[in-house]
């Protein structure tokens, strides 16, 4: 069965679960459906079958996808996807291995970096590898640096507290 497919059936049955009580079972459908969509960054099927208030309910540092799950609820808000700014630096986004861009996508979460490696199923040495070289290759020195830096290029979405204006720039909110 198609990806795009199984997601929609996900979010779907999370929406129908939700709305029986059964939250438990409407975020493990979120979450596996986020799984699904993080590899290929499928953000269009989430839009298509939009369970938006349980998106916004959902707790990023709940979540090993937040970086996915903020660019969801930024392009149902209406915001440009991350990918198109992506492309105005390709150098960076090849430079990262995939297994960086796994980590860089924990980055931003509470998480340390030995949880980390346990969400990601990798030692905690592997993780602070894989973020030595993330820094390295971003040209930063901290965590929060690189993960600005990883917004600025496109490869996350902007944080929950900065939002694009009507003129294309950004403004921090609350």
């Amino acid at each position: 069965m198609h990806t795009f497919t199984v997601i929609q059936a996900l979010l779907l049955d999370a929406v129908a679960r939700d709305q029986l009580g059964e939250t438990r079972a409407a975020e493990s459908d979120i979450e596996h459906a986020l799984e699904l969509a993080e590899p290929d960054a499928l953000v269009f099927a989430f839009v298509m079958t939009p369970p938006r208030d349980l998106l916004d309910r959902r707790p990023r540092h709940r979540t090993a996808h937040a970086a996915l799950l903020q660019d969801i609820v930024d392009a149902l808000a209406g915001a440009s996807l991350p990918a198109a700014r992506a492309r105005e630096h390709p150098m960076v986004l090849k430079d990262l291995s995939e297994g960086e861009l796994r980590v860089l996508r924990h980055l931003p979460s509470n998480l340390s970096a030995p949880e980390i490696a346990g969400e990601l199923r990798l030692s905690a040495n592997t993780v602070k590898t894989h973020m030595r070289h993330i820094y390295a290759k971003l040209g930063v020195h901290r965590r929060t640096e690189a993960v600005e830096r990883a917004r600025e290029v496109g490869l996350m979405g902007p944080s929950s507290r900065r939002r694009q204006d009507g003129r294309g720039t950004l403004t921090r909110s609350g």
